[in-house]
């Protein structure tokens, strides 16, 4: 481990005097992405927090505690999905991912809102950014997911299960308890006892899983933990759960982060817009930008590439109005130690107003520049440990239709990360 430290302390160093100072937007790679926060994207704000409500009455009182002197207040960052501020029991974790077309647009369809003040030599007011995100395809649940999903279902089961038997006091040793256990299973498998719910798994499959691996695995802890001469049957069973031996180590963290990360085909899509309210006044509001992006993914079902397919609209429309067409495409690839990224991005842009020289050279005349450029990255990561990841990045930025300067984009660094991860009860 020292010597792994030492050497990419080192590596870090000697690649740092080389490479080229860049500025991190130039070089985000999730840029193919539409943002997850379309209205804090098009004022380029990142909020310290965000109200989200969850009921049409904090909903309510978000808008009102927004208000200030008859004005939205400049800090405001709002983000709701209009479906979910009603509960949704009925919905099983199944149905969200295989619903219907409507339904999946019902589902993922989210609203931002957000306020900022400005301040420039002319004059001062505040912007208002509003934005839509959208899934057309939600893609299907990796391998990894059902293989988390099962392993909650058996700590669900399992644990509930035994705390069941723990007053029981016709239970006075572990090969009583294993046979309650097990009788119980059998009954959950013959029909004669319900089957848990808590998955998308269908009673078919909770069965199949149940019957071989809940039975093993209680067979086993009770092998593997024998109880102690002078500990009662409740203080076993508590051990039995409390240390986890009848459960598989599955954490909340990765159940939820997994089922956030769908594979195969995904197909999102943002729109937003801005405001700006010079000396706070509505009479005097502006347009002066708009956005709208839609993303094609296709993630492979070992969750180890991916390819992403951008198309891009952004627009400006205040001074001199300018209109951009992006088409990008990425590949990605990884494993559990190495990353590699590539990206490609392709512009088509139309400046409008821009003031320059005539042909004299003596008068200056307005005028619109078109163009086309393109943008190429690659990006690689190594991950040396738990702890510490060296990233490199190189490519092409986009030629500047007016500013003649240096396109070439290098960046070199290295992460460093605390552990904190730590196994949660389901």
């Amino acid at each position: 481990m020292i010597g792994k430290c030492a050497w990419a302390t080192w590596l870090f160093l000697l690649l740092a005097c080389f490479a080229k100072g860049q500025s991190e937007d130039s070089l985000n790679l999730n840029q193919l992405r539409p943002p997850s926060s379309p209205a804090f994207n098009i004022l380029g704000i990142e909020p310290e927090s965000v109200m989200r409500p969850s009921t049409p009455n904090a909903l309510g009182s978000a808008l009102v505690s927004s208000i200030q002197d008859g004005f939205l207040r400049p800090d405001i960052a709002l983000e709701f999905a209009p479906y979910w501020l009603k509960s949704r029991p009925n919905i099983s974790f199944k149905d969200y991912i295989a619903s219907t077309f409507k339904q999946r647009l019902k589902q993922t369809t989210a609203i931002s809102i957000a306020t900022s003040s400005f301040n420039d030599e002319n004059e001062s007011g505040s912007r208002l950014g509003w934005g839509v995100r959208t899934q057309w395809l939600s893609g299907t649940t990796s391998s990894r997911t059902v293989e988390l999903t099962k392993a909650t279902l058996l700590e669900t089961t399992l644990g509930t299960l035994v705390g069941e038997y723990k007053r029981d006091t016709s239970i006075h040793t572990p090969a009583q308890l294993e046979t309650k256990v097990l009788a119980r299973i059998d009954a959950m498998l013959d029909g004669t006892a319900d089957l848990p719910q808590l998955t998308g798994l269908s009673p078919k499959e909770i069965k199949s899983f149940l019957r071989e691996k809940a039975k093993k695995q209680v067979q086993m802890a009770i092998l593997q933990n024998p109880k102690k001469e002078d500990e009662s049957m409740k203080n076993y069973i508590n051990r039995l759960r409390s240390e986890n031996a009848l459960l598989p180590k599955a954490t909340a963290k990765s159940l939820s982060k997994s089922i956030k990360e769908p594979v195969g085909w995904l197909l999102q899509s943002a729109i937003a817009s801005s405001m700006t309210f010079p000396s706070e006044r509505f009479q005097f509001s502006e347009i002066p930008n708009a956005s709208a992006w839609t993303t094609l993914t296709y993630r492979s079902y070992n969750e180890k590439s991916a390819i992403n397919l951008m198309v891009r609209y952004t627009g400006s429309f205040v001074d001199s109005v300018s209109n951009n067409l992006d088409i990008g495409l990425s590949l990605v690839r990884h494993s559990s130690n190495f990353s590699f990224a590539l990206e490609g991005l392709y512009r088509a842009y139309r400046v409008e107003g821009v003031e320059a020289l005539d042909e004299t050279l003596t008068q200056m005349t307005t005028t619109t520049i078109e163009g086309e450029t393109y943008r190429v990255t690659m990006n690689v990561a190594y991950k040396l440990s738990d702890l510490i990841t060296l990233n490199a990045t190189v490519g092409k930025d986009y030629d500047h239709p007016i500013v003649v300067g240096r396109n070439v984009l290098t960046l070199f660094g290295m992460n460093f990360n605390l552990p904190t991860s730590q196994v949660t009860r389901l």
